[in-house]
């Protein structure tokens, strides 16, 4: 299959019917497109394990950087694929969502690398140790993950979204991440009183490219519109993201308009045979599609 590199033209969105579109509400991701992950996840992992392990004299080891980052991947899917929607169905919190996957991450590591089964020894006193050491480690990575400090803004990203506001555009997330990264994340960035409304997989009990996430996004976004007081049509939002599956074609499949972002020059090539204008490296390339509006 052909491939082809990120290219900014002034392409018209348009309705169902051929017209031009008319954008009056504009959702966009978060990971990857509002904001990223300042350091990698295997990196702050091992990093907080060979802190927390050897202050707690643990028999516990710090996994190797290359063991997590491998492993983490596996588990992460894993973990989404059992409990979609960051646990919606099971009814699990954010807290315990994460800790499966911190947990399942180590304990694999430890697999690999040493052979043993995770967390086992000859007495029960020995075990608890252990359990008390490994959960002292994942509290430290939660922590982490709530501070400002974990994550960096994207340098485009508020003049874009004031770009937005001045054109009285309404202004959305949807997000497949969890309900922390809108509660604490946002606001610790300085961007949450940007958006007119939220919306997590978890609400709505699926993820993207899940069509029901977006129709969600599309009624509540009605709720804020500010060009006029008709409900949104799905053709007059637009949704913004960096993942092919989850973001384009997810949002393309719901019917409303969607613009693929590729900030990350090695990003795996987008397929030649879906190309069609809508993609961008940035949310400031975003600008010229929305001044082709009618």
């Amino acid at each position: 299959m052909r491939s082809t590199r990120v290219v900014c033209s002034k392409v018209s969105l348009r309705t169902p019917s051929g017209g031009k579109a008319r954008i009056r509400c504009i959702t966009l991701d978060v990971t990857g497109t509002v904001l990223n992950i300042e350091d990698p996840v295997e990196k702050v992992y091992c990093e907080v394990a060979a802190h927390s392990f050897k202050g707690d004299n643990s028999a516990l080891q710090a996994p190797q950087v290359d063991t997590m980052k491998t492993v983490f991947k596996q588990v992460f899917k894993e973990v989404t694929r059992d409990y979609p929607a960051f646990g919606h169905e099971a009814e699990l919190v954010d807290k315990d969502w994460w800790r499966l996957v911190v947990e399942r991450s180590f304990e694999k590591c430890w697999e690999l690398e040493t052979g043993k089964k995770w967390l086992t020894c000859e007495h029960r006193e020995d075990k608890a140790a252990l359990r008390e050491s490994f959960d002292r480690c994942f509290t430290r990575i939660y922590q982490h993950y709530g501070t400002n400090g974990a994550y960096r803004l994207f340098d485009d990203v508020k003049p874009f979204l004031q770009f937005a506001k001045d054109r009285g555009l309404c202004l959305g997330v949807v997000t497949n991440n969890s309900h922390r990264v809108i509660d604490s994340t946002l606001p610790l960035l300085g961007v949450s009183g940007m958006f007119d409304f939220f919306l997590c997989s978890r609400d709505v009990g699926v993820d993207k490219p899940e069509a029901g996430i977006f129709h969600e996004a599309v009624r509540r976004g009605s709720a804020h519109v500010r060009n006029g007081g008709a409900p949104l049509a799905n053709h007059e939002v637009l949704h913004i993201g960096d993942n092919v599956r989850a973001d384009y074609r997810g949002a393309r499949g719901s019917g409303l308009h969607s613009i693929l972002l590729r900030r990350n020059e090695h990003a795996p090539p987008f397929p030649a045979d879906e190309y069609d204008g809508f993609v961008v490296s940035s949310l400031t390339e975003v600008i010229p599609y929305l001044e082709t509006e009618p």
